[in-house]
């Protein structure tokens, strides 16, 4: 028998406590008693056998992932045109004043009823989605007259969340709307703003209100952070926290952050955070329950049964890519999908051709990054693929340790 690499080991006084990132279990044993933990090793995966290639089984998990979905989610981005002249955007470069023709809606509406047997999720994106809300409506209605079962979500910039949209929503099935907050006012106002720069903070935060008090659907309010806004956004937090205090209870309101990434080279960039930075500051906002993180399986990049159509039919597979037609693999309207570019997709820059990968403890909870940054390393650029994990994993059991089983023996 031998240990596994994907072991964690930390010391605590009289005991050993051992984290296992491919089975997730995490022990602790008095070091006195490490000579009786053999049969609690070895069902936890932290011993297995000489001849046991890990890495393998991780594999065979990994890419059995890729192609056994039962379920299609499908991104439908009716424009890429948006009211809102948000400086980071990453579509800025690709941005062309497109919207969904009915050639479209018939071709969409056509596919997802050929694929009525799976569990089908529809994100509706942009652009601004809800510039193109009654075609959002005809689609949806046209898949319920079909007897179709679906769900769906928005992700909107939230200022179109008139009374009427409201009032229409339910039509779309939706588990979730996302909306976005770059910090308080002061702060949001200056990245997220009409064209005549009049800033959008009160008018998002008026038709949340509106959306809690006219439906039932839940939202998500993503709250984006930089450098520059941290103060910010931790102060909002908090008032959020305050003022929406039943509703996250209840869970009609879930408050996440994320990080502005340096895509199109904008101006003020120098404000983006690394991925480690970010680690670190949504740790200290956020102040989570501590858990364990999950077995990571594969980005929806590469799953065939994860599609984002742009408003002209073309078709993507990351939403960095949206509306950058020379990253498009096909087109819904042609019916035309290019087999090579979905096998490119799913198989090439994998972290099984990465040495470091191979040998790194924390591989099946990272999944060796995001594919679209290893296949910017390979072609040289400075990038880093590593998960922050890879340093922070101490910490983050100790954190859970902390809070989970302060003072209890072991079992």
């Amino acid at each position: 028998m031998k240990f596994s690499q994907f072991n964690t080991t930390i010391e605590r006084k009289d005991d050993l406590l051992i984290y296992n990132s491919f089975s997730g279990a995490l022990i602790k044993i008095p070091k006195k008693k490490m000579h009786e933990a053999e049969p609690l090793l070895i069902k936890n995966r932290m011993l297995i056998h000489d001849d046991e290639n890990e890495v393998l089984t991780y594999q065979y998990i990994y890419y059995n992932s890729i192609f056994n979905s039962k379920d299609l989610s499908i991104t439908i981005a009716p424009t890429t045109d948006c009211n809102l002249c948000c400086p980071y955007c990453f579509e800025a470069g690709h941005r062309h004043k497109e919207y969904m023709d009915e050639a479209l809606l018939n071709s969409i509406a056509e596919y997802l009823c050929s694929k009525k047997k799976k569990a089908i999720h529809i994100t509706w994106f942009g652009g601004e989605p809800l510039l193109c809300f009654d075609k959002m409506l005809e689609l949806s209605r046209r898949l319920t007259a079909q007897g179709l079962q679906f769900t769906s979500s928005i992700i909107t910039n939230g200022t179109l969340l008139s009374q009427r949209v409201i009032e229409q929503l339910p039509e779309l099935n939706l588990t979730s709307v996302q909306i976005t907050l770059d910090g308080d006012k002061n702060e949001h106002d200056k990245k997220r703003f009409f064209s005549n720069k009049n800033g959008t903070f009160n008018l998002i935060n008026k038709n949340i209100d509106n959306l809690l008090n006219g439906s039932n659907i839940p939202i998500i309010i993503k709250i984006n952070i930089d450098k520059n806004n941290y103060i910010s956004c931790m102060e909002l937090i908090g008032s959020l926290k305050e003022k929406y205090k039943s509703y996250l209870t209840e869970q009609r309101i879930k408050i996440i952050t994320n990080y502005i990434r340096n895509i199109t080279n904008f101006k003020g960039s120098e404000a983006c955070l690394s991925e480690s930075e970010y680690y670190n500051i949504s740790a200290s906002l956020n102040k989570p329950k501590p858990e364990l993180p999950k077995l990571c399986l594969t980005c929806p990049l590469r799953s065939p049964n994860d599609i984002i159509i742009g408003p002209d039919g073309n078709i993507y597979k990351c939403l960095e890519f949206m509306g950058d037609k020379t990253k498009s693999i096909g087109n819904i309207k042609t019916h035309s999908l290019s087999l090579s570019s979905l096998a490119q997709t799913a198989l090439s820059h994998n972290p099984f051709d990465d040495p470091k990968c191979l040998s790194c403890s924390i591989l099946p909870i990272c999944g060796g990054g995001c594919p679209n940054s290893r296949a910017r390393k390979e072609k040289g650029e400075d990038v880093s693929v590593c998960s922050p994990l890879k340093d922070k994993v101490h910490d983050m059991l100790n954190a859970y340790l902390n809070q989970a089983m302060p003072n209890k023996e072991n079992d």
